[in-house]
């Protein structure tokens, strides 16, 4: 599909950046979603829309997920951390990452510290070449042909010869990444030096957290919210939104948000499990401590204590 038509069906025009993309397919999620009266043909055009232009868009390192640890090699190993929203859905970090090497300019790539001390190299006895068979001779394998031995290596590059400088690349991260996942982005002209394998890191949250392929939320609602019903604001993965509660709901229910949850390595999107916790203040105003005696004596009148024996 042409990009043109992919950011019509974000209601973008041509010339958008990734950014206007972005908001526009977290606005469009909510307006859309099926359990909210939407198209779901319309919903699953908008998904499909969306990861074709996280594709596309942007420059930047695309990287590809892995699930073990490369064996030996000259490759650049680090950790990246990320939270667990920018693990559901996606993102972009900013990295550095080893460069080319260069010649080392205080040794000229010879490995050797230029003011350091040498000696003569006993192998060639300084002559730097050395006798084979019949009237041939060939460079000493020892001094390389310059008849000395510098003792000292060069203290820049360490004996190398050669520098390695860092820059900073950024890096597209696709959704549907966990913890442990290994992601890899391969050396290129104009990008990292090295290939790199960044092992993803989730910081912890104590109210989000991963059950299999879905997010589970703990929202906590005010004990009158939670006896009398109402309105709370949750904090889904496309921004805030309100719910409405039933009366009489227990600590510990859940409500499925379908599809609305984190992307898998497939691309579908698992769901997200609201689980309300009811809450009580510690202190209350003069007024409610007032009413909340009054309530209680009445509930005793009308329950006695049946309500704490109830199965």
């Amino acid at each position: 599909m042409r990009e043109g038509e992919l950011l019509r069906i974000l209601g973008l025009s041509p010339g958008a950046g990734w950014e206007e993309i972005r908001r526009a397919y977290l606005r469009r999620v909510k307006e859309w979603h099926p359990d909210r009266g939407g198209d779901p043909e319309r919903y699953l055009r908008l998904q499909e829309a969306y990861q074709e232009l996280r594709q596309r868009y942007g420059e930047g390192e695309r990287v590809q997920i892995l699930r073990e640890r490369p064996g030996r090699g000259d490759y650049f190993l680090s950790f990246i951390e990320l939270t667990i929203r920018e693990a559901a859905l996606g993102t972009e970090k900013r990295v550095r990452v080893p460069e080319e090497p260069v010649p080392c300019s205080h040794c000229g790539g010879g490995g050797r510290d230029p003011w350091g001390k040498k000696v003569r190299c006993e192998v060639c006895k300084g002559r730097g070449l050395v006798l084979e068979e019949g009237p041939y001779r060939s460079l000493c394998p020892r001094c390389r042909g310059e008849g000395e031995i510098w003792l000292s290596p060069c203290p820049q590059c360490r004996g190398k010869g050669e520098i390695r400088g860092e820059k900073e690349v950024l890096v597209h991260i696709p959704p549907g990444v966990r913890e442990g996942d290994l992601l890899f982005v391969p050396r290129r002209p104009g990008g990292p030096g090295l290939d790199v394998y960044l092992e993803v890191l989730l910081r912890r949250e104590e109210d989000l957290y991963f059950e299999g392929e879905d997010l589970v939320l703990r929202v906590r609602v005010p004990f009158w919210k939670a006896a009398l019903g109402g309105k709370v604001q949750v904090e889904t993965l496309e921004g805030p939104e309100e719910i409405e509660l039933p009366r009489g709901l227990p600590s510990g229910a859940r409500l499925v948000l379908s599809h609305r949850g984190p992307f898998g390595s497939d691309g579908r999107r698992g769901n997200l499990i609201l689980q309300f916790e009811v809450w009580f203040p510690e202190a209350y105003p003069p007024k409610a401590q007032e009413l909340l005696q009054e309530f209680y004596h009445l509930m005793e009148e009308a329950y006695g204590g049946a309500a704490g024996t109830q199965q």
